[in-house]
């Protein structure tokens, strides 16, 4: 059913997925101006040179976003639903190290100052993964008790 606790969870991670488009990600200093990193790119970083391609970060959001939706559609097939969110919590991984590596390929180049600072966008996509195991653990659940009520008939 469409109403079960991880259609609540997977809605989540697609408003998680959402959220990420209208808040920064990482904030960085360089040469008295700030400019942050979001997922469409970098903004507010007009003059510097060398900054690594973002749009990595924009195809694995849509696709996190994609598939948790999709997801909660599965509801009549629970072990497709479960590969499903495996495989969303493989794309949501990699959402998290390309934010990883593109933060640490702008920290080190010369006109960036400072460390940076990790802003709420950021965490989205770690709750996602919390929510995303959740809903798994959940349709587990759900499909244990249809093989236990399977075994009384």
């Amino acid at each position: 059913m469409i109403q079960r606790i991880q259609s609540i969870y997977l809605f989540l991670v697609f408003v998680l997925a959402v959220l990420v488009i209208f808040f920064p990600i990482v904030d960085f200093q360089a040469d008295s101006q700030l400019f942050s990193l979001r997922i469409s790119g970098f903004s507010g970083a007009e003059g510097i040179e060398n900054l690594p391609n973002t749009s990595v970060i924009s195809i694995l959001t849509a696709l996190l976003g994609i598939l948790a939706i999709g997801t909660i559609f599965q509801f009549s097939n629970r072990k497709f639903q479960m590969k499903l969110n495996g495989v969303a919590l493989l794309v949501n991984f990699g959402l998290l190290i390309s934010i990883f590596l593109i933060t640490d390929r702008t920290a080190a180049l010369e006109t960036v100052f400072d460390k940076p600072e990790y802003t709420y966008g950021a965490f989205f996509p770690i709750a996602s993964v919390l929510f995303i195991i959740l809903a798994n653990r959940s349709i587990r659940k759900d499909e244990a008790l249809v093989k236990q009520s399977e075994r009384l008939r």
